[in-house]
Formats: structure tokens, sequence, C-alpha cells
């Protein structure tokens, strides 16, 4: 029988990847919850509320760049030391937002990009996690739950800002980010093991005295402490500790589809959300900002439940496509004589269609994104009935992250021993398209008006994103191949 892929239990590593989804709750909502109050930081620090935007465009600059740091760091030392500078680096920085005196407007900016570098990167370090303890047919469940923090800040992120900026004022928003930030440190430091390959193997290894919670919670983590140092001779031994170089990862033709495609779609998340504050202010304009933060409730009630549903269908679908795969390669094997029941070598594990497994859906979810769009950009124009704009969101929310959770899955899937690395990169292409959108998506509004302006994004999104997912589908495996036979040759 094949050996278990770790020796952490189905019930342990879901709660390791429900700790990692809780650090991934951070990343968005540091983003964007004081999106409601920006008129108001805008009035305090007597500059225009271009020019506040700017405060969201730094942040998603260096959302997409500072995981390309942290990522690899966390592939090579460990996801715990790295948990640590992180979201010590984003308690940091939150207080000192808090305390920017309102005559430093550009000291706010320095310290957002502080903030955007600690905060940014618990995703990517999450992704890593998943890496080290699933195999490929659990993937799809175990990132769909990792996301669901972040996912499950999309809609109380704006609440909580129009709330505590209704109630007390912004410095409390940025406040309660120092507390919640500092909280989860705390949970990270007291509960959550090493788990990085490089460090502990399949999780039976005992980890160095950084890389061991102060509460061994896991029966793992208990035994793990009387297992004796690591022995090159055991079999679940460490594999030797190579370099994780993520920018040489944009090398690959595969990637940079999947890529673009995602951050696409991105962009049109990112569209929705940072307009619609302005948009629901002219269309609905007896609505309170309490009451605007409320309306990102079915926006972020879609993808929630769609990175359940679709993570869960991520996984059945592979399931199904390796049965069949499996079927016919027997049927081959016994038709050559060979071994039927022999195991699985890496050059037949090059023949799977992995990237068909995991992006079947790619084109229908992509149009089914662009259509929502063009209808909720359009009902907003019309200043068309408010629960038409709400059913819009919530199916916007779901078919975006059915989409995104196939590329993001399958970039793990490509490079399994660099899962924060992957995800790296991943975060990085659509932080800086998202930092694009956000930066012209006012100007368009002027220029185009509301309808046309989602026409815009959406037909870009449409003529793009299909094209590149029929590519990654049809020559992946193909790119794969080549890959494989080049890192075979210079090792």
């Amino acid at each position: 029988a094949e050996p278990p892929f770790s020796a952490f239990s189905k019930t342990e590593k879901w709660a390791l990847i429900f700790i990692a989804s809780f650090t991934t709750l951070f990343s968005p909502l540091a983003a964007n919850i004081y999106f409601p109050v920006i008129p108001l930081l805008a009035d305090d620090f007597a500059v225009s509320v271009s020019l506040m935007n700017l405060t969201v465009t730094v942040y998603l600059v260096f959302q997409g760049l500072s995981p390309m740091l942290w990522g690899p760091l966390a592939d090579l030392k460990g996801r715990r030391p790295i948990y640590f500078a992180c979201l010590g680096l984003l308690t940091l920085s939150s207080i000192a937002c808090a305390l920017v005196p309102t005559d430093k407007w550009w000291l706010l900016l320095i310290f957002r990009c502080f903030q955007s570098s600690g905060g940014a990167s618990t995703v990517a370090l999450g992704a890593g996690v998943v890496a080290d303890l699933a195999r490929p047919q659990e993937r799809g469940g175990f990132y769909g739950v990792l996301v669901m923090g972040s996912l499950l800040s999309t809609p109380t992120r704006p609440v909580f800002g129009g709330i505590i900026g209704d109630a007390l004022s912004w410095r409390w928003i940025f406040w309660f980010l120092a507390i919640c930030a500092g909280a989860c440190l705390l949970l990270i430091v007291l509960v959550l093991p090493e788990t990085l390959r490089r460090v502990v193997g399949d999780g039976t290894i005992r980890a160095p005295p950084w890389g061991r919670p102060l509460l061994p919670l896991f029966p793992l983590v208990r035994r793990q402490r009387k297992a004796p140092p690591a022995d090159p001779n055991r079999a679940s031994q460490p594999p030797e500790k190579t370099k994780v170089n993520p920018f040489l990862l944009f090398k690959e033709p595969d990637v940079i589809f999947i890529l673009v495609a995602n951050g696409l779609v991105y962009g049109i998340v990112v569209g929705i959300q940072a307009s619609s504050s302005l948009l629901f202010q002219r269309a609905y304009p007896q609505l309170s900002l309490s009451e605007i933060g409320l309306c990102f409730l079915p926006l972020g009630a879609g993808c929630l439940i769609s990175s359940l549903v679709t993570g869960k269908f991520l996984d059945w679908q592979y399931k199904r496509d390796r049965r069949s795969w499996e079927i016919r390669k027997k049927r081959e094997r016994e038709e050559a004589g060979e071994k039927i029941d022999a195991p699985w070598s890496e050059y037949d594990e090059l023949t799977f269609p992995i990237e068909r497994a995991r992006l079947k859906l790619g084109t229908f979810y992509t149009f089914c994104v662009c259509a929502v769009n063009i209808g909720y950009g359009w009902v907003l124009d019309r200043y068309g009935p408010l629960a038409v704009t709400l059913i819009l969101q919530f199916i916007a929310g779901f078919v975006i992250i059915g989409q995104m959770n196939a590329f993001q899955t399958l970039l793990i899937d490509l490079f399994p021993k660099a899962g924060s690395s992957a995800t790296a990169i991943n975060n990085c292409v659509r932080c800086l398209i998202g930092a694009l959108v956000t930066s012209v998506i006012n100007l368009i509004l002027k220029g185009l008006g509301t309808g046309w302006t989602y026409v815009l994004l959406s037909g870009i999104c449409v003529l793009i994103t299909p094209a590149f997912t029929v590519i990654v589908i049809r020559f992946g495996p193909r790119w794969r191949a080549r890959r494989f036979e080049r890192a075979k040759s210079t090792s």
C-alpha cells in the first residue's frame, strides 16, 4: 500500500488548515476595511479622495510584491518563522497607522506599505501549508477552506469599517487591526507546528526549537518531541534544501497564461469593490455608511459558499478524471504484457492531464463572470432595484471564486515543493492588475459611465481568459514534460 503523504491525521490536517485560514483574514481585511471612511480620511488629512485612494493602490502594489519575498523564505526556512515576521510587522504597522498625525499624509502612505508587507503574505503561507499536508486529490477541498478566511473578510471589512467609522473614528479601524493581528500572532506562537517538509519531512521528524508550538495540542506534535533528531537513514528524512526563486517561474509559459487569466478575473473583483461605495452612494442616496457596508455582504457570501462548494467539486472532478486515466493506463499495460498493479512512475504521472482536470469548467466560469458583471454595471447605471444589485453581487462572488480556486489549485499541483512561491507569484500578478484597476476605475467611470465601464472590464476578460485557459489545457502537459526533463538533466 502507498505510504501516507503526511503523518498528521485527517482531523489534525483540518485543524491546521483552519488555523492557516484564520490568518488569511488579514490580507484583504487590512487592504480596504476603511473604504467606507475614505471621504472622512480625506477631510481629516485635507487631501482629495483621489489622493487618499493612493493608500489603497500602494497597499495592492505591496500586496503583490511582498509575498515574492516571504513566500520563498517560507519554502526554504519554514512556515512558523515567516508567520512570526509577517504578523508581527502587520501588528506594529497598524499601530503606527493609528497614531499618524493628520498633517503628515505621506506618513500614512509609508505605513500602509509596511502594513501590506506584513499582512499580504498570509494566503501564500497558508497555501504552503496545504502543499505540505495534502495530496493532489485533497488539495481542492483544503484550499477552498484555506481561502475561506480571506473571503469571510470580504463582506465584513466594509461593515466593520462603516460601523467603527460611524461609532468611533477612523483611527480605531487601525487599532482594531492591530488587536486582531496581535491575537493571531499569539495563536500561531502557541499552537501552530512547523509543517514544511524540508524541515519535518512527513511530520514525524522532530522540529527545531523555533518550529515547536508552546502548547503541543496536536498528538503528532507531542510524539515529535519524543522523536530522535533527524537521521539521514530514515525514510521520512526531509529533502535537501534548495533555493527557491519565484521569479524563475515566470519563465514557464503555462505559468504565464495561468497568471494572466486569473489576474484578469481578479481585476473584475477589485473593480466591483473599489467602485461600489461611490456607485451605491449615487444610486441609493438614502443609505448610510453602515448600510453601504452591509451591501457588500452578498458578494462575500457568494465567495464564501463558493470556496466550500467548488473546492469539494475540484476534488471530485480530480478523482473522477484520475480513475478514468488509471483505467486507461492499466488497459495499455495489459495490452503491452506489463504488470497492471505496478506503482505509477514519474513518467506515467506526466501523462495525467491535470490541467484539464482542474480547468475543465474554466471557460464556463469566465463567461458567467462577465455576463453577471455587465448586468451589475447596467443595473447601477440605471439606478435599478437594490435587491437585483445584491443578487448579482452574490452570483458574481460565487463564479469568480470558482474560477480563481481552480487556477490556484493547479499552480500548487504544478509546483508542490514551492507552494508558497507559486501562490506568491499568482498574488503578485493579480494584485498588480488590481492596483491598475483601482487607479483608473474612477477615471473610466467618469469617461464611459457605469454600464460601459463594466462592459469594458468584462470584454477584456472574455477576450483573453477563455483563450488562455484553452491554451493551458492543450499545451500544459507538453510544457510540464519539458520542465520535468530539464529538472532531471540538471539534477
